[in-house]
């Protein structure tokens, strides 16, 4: 497991108006994370500023795949661990086993 240290993209945008070219920066990085997951067939599922982090060194790095689920083409998209544990799970996908984000 890798130490990361930097602060959310929550947290910058709680910080106010930021310089449109950061945010540009970031958007293409995030970009560019979900392309790569996607070319290997995965499908994030829960992409939100506070699963974005921003490392002291400029990169930007998605985090909690907890709900990332690969890629079946369409309706038969099976979530990485078929829907997780009870404990582990969002009580909306065990009640109604959803299949999107």
């Amino acid at each position: 497991m890798e130490l990361l240290r930097g602060r959310t993209l929550r947290s910058l945008a709680a910080g106010g108006p930021n310089d449109p070219r950061t945010l540009s920066r970031i958007g293409a990085q995030i970009a560019d994370g979900l392309a790569a997951a996607h070319a290997r067939g995965l499908i994030h599922g829960d992409i939100k500023p506070g699963n974005v982090i921003l490392l002291e060194d400029g990169r930007v790095k998605l985090l909690d795949f907890g709900l990332a689920r690969r890629d079946g083409g369409g309706k038969d998209t099976k979530r990485l661990d078929d829907y997780g544990k009870r404990g582990q799970t969002i009580p909306k996908r065990w009640n109604s086993r959803l299949h999107g984000p």
